[in-house]
């Protein structure tokens, strides 16, 4: 009846083929497609693929509902579809605030066994933990699909569900999803302490700006169960840095890996190579100062343009 595809910008004409191919087996059947490239290129992205019939622009969980059950699309908001030969491009819907509203993951109806801890093999889970960043880098996509305010789900229910985890499915492992899980010292601590007083014997990793972690978070984090923290070092070059609008420095990244060392945390570091400023030299100080650093783990990624961010704006008008 209804396929719903998770879209980027690289792997659109794939995701589009599997429209096509339920349009082939069903042409009834309702495409719909999220993710930012449909957010900024909705009606490019309608016109180019007719077997695509809608696209969500931003947050997609209560509007999937409404549209399942709306007799007229032109009244779901945050929605671009196609009415005829015509696009129509609905207004924007408000983003979800209250993250606490939102029902838990139906991971009943899921093969939980799919999804590993890479280290262990055992069963590990995804909990959404908030939504949106205030940081201004030019890469991000985040601004385009969360926004540049926080909005945090309450330490509470991110403990009450990894009870649920535990109890019913047998999981105690987590990957804390959030655009910067560390960005609130008070609420990262008082989650951190829920978590100890529940005694769930579990592990967990998240990420965290090199600006937005310290020694307290650190040893705190750890204390409750954090073996591992992502960190997008993205350069060993601050005037790199400057023109990536990162907002940290060298220093910082140095301070943040050493307070996760010092906690017995690990360190994933993720690193981009190839922004329009970048020189061999540029490139060779990213080189060697992940050596300095010296994290457990390391991604090398090539800069990618992706449309709605500023580097893709800044590409375009550079030719």
């Amino acid at each position: 009846d209804l396929l719903a595809v998770s879209t980027t910008t690289p792997t659109l004409p794939g995701d589009m083929k599997a429209c096509e191919l339920a349009k082939a087996r069903n042409p009834a059947v309702l495409t719909i497609a999220n993710g930012a490239h449909v957010t900024t290129h909705d009606a490019e992205t309608l016109t180019a693929f007719p077997q695509l019939d809608v696209a969500i622009r931003g947050e997609c969980e209560e509007l999937l509902g409404e549209l399942l059950i709306a007799s007229d699309r032109s009244t779901v908001l945050g929605i671009s579809y196609r009415d005829g030969d015509r696009i129509q491009r609905n207004a924007d819907r408000p983003r979800l605030e209250d993250l606490d509203s939102l029902p838990w993951p139906a991971r009943h109806l899921m093969n939980n066994r799919l999804y590993i801890r890479p280290d262990t093999g055992e069963p590990q889970t995804t909990i959404q933990t908030s939504r949106g960043c205030p940081a201004r880098c030019i890469y991000c996509l985040v601004p385009t699909l969360s926004g540049f305010d926080t909005y945090l789900r309450s330490p509470a229910s991110i403990v009450a569900e990894m009870k649920h985890c535990v109890t019913r499915f047998g999981i105690r492992n987590f990957y804390f999803r959030a655009d910067t899980f560390t960005l609130q010292k008070s609420w990262t601590l008082e989650l951190c302490k829920l978590i100890q007083e529940a005694r769930l014997d579990a592990e967990w990793v998240c990420n965290s700006r090199v600006d937005t972690m310290d020694p307290d978070r650190a040893r705190e984090m750890r204390k409750a169960g954090c073996w591992m923290v992502g960190f997008g070092v993205e350069s060993g070059n601050q005037e790199i840095l400057r023109h990536m609008k990162k907002g940290a420095t060298l220093a910082q990244a140095e301070r943040a890996i050493q307070a996760c060392k010092d906690a017995g945390i690990k360190t994933y570091l993720f690193w981009v190579l190839g922004s329009p400023w970048e020189t061999a030299e540029t490139a060779q100080d990213t080189i060697d100062f992940a050596r300095k650093l010296d994290g457990d783990f390391c991604e090398f990624h090539i800069a990618y343009p992706f449309p709605g961010t500023p580097l893709h704006d800044i590409c375009t008008e550079e030719g």
